[in-house]
């Protein structure tokens, strides 16, 4: 059986995203370091990343090659 693992962003005051669904507060974090906080470490033991339909469209919007070559992705889009 597979480990179920929650890795959601999200601000001190608990926002995934802006109201309009952007992402600015993510993409406008400083980090002159560059730092991945262990998050290649965390991506390479997930084999199927689930995503909502609004934040694969903001993926898809970045200048930003698709993160996620390696998992089998599902995106959970609303009626």
């Amino acid at each position: 059986m597979k480990k179920i693992i929650l890795y959601i962003a999200a601000s001190l005051d608990q926002r995934i995203a802006e109201p309009d669904g952007s992402l600015e507060w993510l993409t406008g974090f400083p980090n002159p370091e560059k730092t991945d906080y262990g998050y290649k470490e965390l991506l390479s033991s997930v084999d199927t990343v689930i995503m909502g339909g609004r934040t694969y469209r903001e993926i898809m919007n970045m200048d930003v090659i698709w993160p996620y070559p390696k998992q089998m992705t599902y995106v959970v889009v609303e009626n």
